[in-house]
């Protein structure tokens, strides 16, 4: 199973450059940020009851 980079690098910046984007210019396309992930229990609870 590929990690991220590596589907970034073999997916998504091809993709990218296809549509004109230049990947190597920060100006364009910037390395993604970590985020964190909360468990499913944490996400529930922190939803709204309407």
């Amino acid at each position: 199973m590929s990690d991220e980079s590596a589907t970034r690098k073999e997916i998504i910046d091809k993709r990218l450059a296809e549509a004109g984007w230049n990947v190597f210019d920060p100006t364009q396309v910037v390395l993604e940020l970590s985020i964190a992930i909360l468990p499913a229990e944490k996400v529930a609870e922190s939803g709204s009851s309407d």
